[in-house]
């Protein structure tokens, strides 16, 4: 760049010549735009990501109502096929109509183990040798004794509310009912304690 001194001052004659003024620099302002745009960006990617999250939630919640459902009629189907003494009598347990197919099913599915473990104690007690389900017997508490009892009432093993005799001597009087069933009555008891559970 050079200056010239004349009678009317000093002037630069780069710029007189040309004419051209200085441009700011706007670079930064356009780096900075650039900057929002890829904030931008993210966040977008970011909601996809949720989305997708969201996706793999509602399958793995449509896998678990197809389970719930194949177990609802395996159940419904075992319910079918079993006798009406075993449907009678789990319906009893679990305190619903055994004649309903459908409320003997959903009773079964949802119903706590606490009212059907009379049918389970009994066919485990009938799993015992004389001592043991002796000795089985007479660690149960009364209710639990009572229970067995009117489960053998109602495979027709047994007569009366509740077991004659008191301490040992009730636990036996249970035991030998428990012992005196038949093959029919037992085959009854089965599939009765297996209708009462969950699972199939």
């Amino acid at each position: 760049m050079s200056t010239h001194t004349t009678e009317y001052g000093t002037y630069d004659s780069d710029a007189a010549t040309t004419g051209v003024e200085e441009t700011p620099d706007t670079s930064a302002e356009e780096f900075e735009g650039t900057d929002e745009f890829d904030e931008g960006d993210e966040t977008t990617t970011g909601s996809t990501g949720s989305s997708g999250r969201s996706g793999s939630s509602a399958s793995r919640q449509v896998g678990r109502d197809k389970a719930l459902i194949r177990r609802a009629l395996a159940k419904h189907a075992q319910v079918e096929a079993a006798s009406s003494t075993a449907r009678t009598l789990a319906g009893e347990m679990l305190g619903v109509d055994g004649s309903d197919a459908a409320d003997l099913t959903v009773a079964a599915l949802t119903t706590g183990r606490g009212q059907s473990s009379a049918l389970s104690d009994l066919a485990s007690l009938r799993g015992e040798d004389d001592m043991a389900a002796a000795a089985m017997a007479a660690t149960l508490p009364n209710d639990r004794l009572t229970a067995l009892w009117r489960v053998l009432v109602a495979l027709g093993g047994a007569k009366g509310s509740k077991p004659s005799g008191s301490g040992v001597q009730r636990a036996l009087n249970v035991v030998k009912a428990a012992r005196g069933l038949t093959d029919e009555q037992v085959a009854s008891l089965d599939d009765a304690v297996a209708l009462t559970k969950k699972t199939v």
